[in-house]
């Protein structure tokens, strides 16, 4: 499940996934989700780490290097191979970049731009990996 810290990202992810399967039925549900302990990819020491631990997965399982490697794959696979993740890391944060997010009138950012400035485009994205950490739900609209 994906999660979203506002509710007009809740609203976009839910339109873009309506018109893109128009035949299935989406909505937008509120929880409160226990975050205590989660895989902080928006940390770049946790990055670091998580690149070490798959280039030693790799050399455990022997994945091709012609082979895909999406970030959701790594993933998926870390936390297959490895029990621990599912209780250590329930929930998974990282920062996605929305190039086509509309513009506003009360403040001006560039996505080409070099220097450090406020911008709409980065929207924080949960990955609830473990449901036990999702404490109350309800839906929203």
């Amino acid at each position: 499940m994906y999660f979203w810290d506002n509710i007009s990202n809740a609203r976009y992810w839910n339109k873009m996934k309506c018109k893109k399967d128009s035949k299935k039925e989406y909505g937008i549900v509120a929880a409160y989700v226990r975050m205590n302990d989660l895989l902080d990819l928006t940390d770049k020491d946790t990055v670091d780490k998580m690149a070490f631990l798959w280039s030693l997965y790799k050399q455990r399982v022997s994945v091709p290097d012609d082979k895909e490697e999406s970030l959701g794959f790594k993933l998926n696979c870390l936390y297959d191979y490895f029990d621990i993740f599912i209780e250590k890391y329930p929930v998974i944060k990282i920062i996605g970049k929305y190039f086509f997010t509309p513009s506003n009138d009360f403040f001006e950012y560039d996505l080409g731009c070099n220097t450090t400035e406020p911008i709409l485009a980065a929207k924080n994205i949960y990955s609830v990996r473990n449901k036990k950490c999702i404490l109350e739900r309800k839906e929203y609209e």
